[in-house]
């Protein structure tokens, strides 16, 4: 959220860019696309059967947030709207199935 805020601002809005960039670079790296977890940014570990619904809110604010506010920034930071839009989607399926269900 701090970077999309910056940005929106005017302040640091280069570096700003280059760190939201490594941040979607990063949950593109763990969205789950399959299993028991699509739809979320954690592995499922039977062992440990663990993901914290408060982070996975914080993300999907964000990412709705910038889709808002800034539709045009994941453009100019190279990454696809609708990448964010399948993560929104999937994320309400599990929230649906593993939340709301249980």
């Amino acid at each position: 959220k701090g970077c999309l805020y910056n940005i929106l601002g005017s302040y640091n809005k280069d570096l700003s860019k280059i760190v939201l960039k490594k941040c979607m670079q990063y949950l593109e790296s763990r969205y789950q696309t399959d299993g028991k977890m699509k739809g979320t940014w954690c592995r499922f570990n039977e062992s440990a059967p663990i993901w914290y619904t408060q982070e996975h809110s914080e993300i999907l604010i964000t990412l709705s947030q910038i889709l808002e506010l800034a539709p045009n920034l994941l453009y100019e930071i190279e990454f696809s709207n609708s990448v964010v839009y399948t993560w929104i989607e999937e994320s309400k399926e599990w929230i649906n199935s593993y939340i709301i269900e249980n």
